[in-house]
C-alpha cells in the first residue's frame, strides 16, 4: 500500500515538484502520474472511478518507474525533489521570505503568506 497523508509532504517537496516539474525524468513522471492517480482512487467515493482510476489506462511503465512506485509516494516524491534539487541547482529558485525565511508559494510571489511580509513595491530585478 501507499502512503495518502500529505501532511508528510513537506512545503519543498511541493513546491519544487509543483513549479519544476518539468526537469523530471520520463520514468519519475510516470511514476508520479500512477502515484497520484493511486491515491485519487483511494479517496473516490464510486467504485467505477476508483476502478476507473486504478487501471493506468495508456501508462505503460518502465522498470524504473516501477521501482519508483513500488517505493511509495512520500520516499518517491522526496527522492525526486532531492535529485531535482541537486541536478538542476541553478534552475530551481527557492523564494524565501526576507523577514521569517519560510519558502513561499511560488518562484515569483512577492508576498509571505506565512508572516504577511509584502515586496510588491521592490523593483523585480
Amino acid at each position: 500500500m501507499f502512503e495518502s497523508d500529505s501532511s508528510l509532504d513537506d512545503e519543498l517537496t511541493r513546491y519544487v515538484l509543483d513549479h519544476y516539474g518539468r526537469y523530471c525524468t520520463e520514468p519519475e513522471d510516470l511514476a508520479l502520474r500512477v502515484l497520484n492517480m493511486r491515491l485519487k482512487a483511494e479517496h473516490a467515493q464510486n467504485p467505477v472511478i476508483q476502478r476507473k482510476l486504478s487501471d493506468f489506462r495508456g501508462l505503460e511503465l518502465t522498470s524504473e518507474a516501477q521501482d519508483l512506485v513500488a517505493a511509495g509516494r512520500i520516499p518517491t516524491r522526496l527522492a525526486i525533489r532531492e535529485r531535482l534539487l541537486r541536478d538542476h541547482a541553478d534552475d530551481i529558485f527557492l523564494n524565501y521570505c526576507a523577514e521569517c525565511s519560510a519558502l513561499c508559494r511560488t518562484p515569483t510571489a512577492r508576498m509571505c503568506v506565512s508572516c504577511g511580509h509584502s515586496w510588491h513595491d521592490q523593483n523585480s530585478g
